[in-house]
């Protein structure tokens, strides 16, 4: 999957079922140096440690190929909201935060962020900003989490704007 082409390009209804849908997805995941997902170190200690596992294990299950592409290819594809494909996925993957951020980043990097919990709730208090994220993977904690981003980006000074600061 390349960010800078449309799903609909890459995705093609025809493709769910086959597998090709959900290779694309995981070789997106496993990008060399992705920290936006995981860290090296700690999938060379345990593989059972990958946040996209269950990705993984769908790769040898027909049926589930199937209810995993169709998921991907609703969602990438605009065919259902993204309220709903969120809840969808978490369903397969479970409630994993940086991992749904990433996919969120992949389909709209102006509208969604990746996430790291433990690190942007310790960004955020030292803006004095309140929001729990660590174990609160849900639809309305991310929308608000990029809410509170979206707001700081374009309320907070420009370091090109110098003369505020002259």
């Amino acid at each position: 999957l390349d960010r800078s082409s449309a799903a609909s390009d890459v995705y093609k209804r025809q493709d769910i079922g086959t597998g090709r849908i959900l290779k694309s997805l995981i070789d997106a995941i496993e990008i060399k140096e992705n920290n936006l997902v995981f860290t090296n170190r700690m999938t060379r200690i345990n593989d059972d440690a990958k946040p996209h596992r269950q990705l993984l294990d769908a790769q040898n299950d027909r049926s589930k190929i199937t209810h995993v592409e169709q998921v991907i290819y609703d969602f990438y594809a605009d065919v259902v909201s993204d309220e709903l494909s969120f809840n969808r996925m978490i369903e397969i993957i479970g409630k994993r935060y940086p991992l749904m951020g990433y996919l969120f980043f992949i389909k709209n990097r102006r509208r969604y962020t990746p996430i790291s919990p433990t690190n942007f709730e310790k960004a955020f208090g030292l803006l004095n900003v309140t929001i729990k994220l660590s174990h609160k993977c849900s639809w309305q904690n991310y929308s608000e989490y990029n809410q509170i981003l979206n707001c700081l980006l374009y309320t907070s000074p420009s370091p090109r704007d110098r003369t505020r600061y002259r």
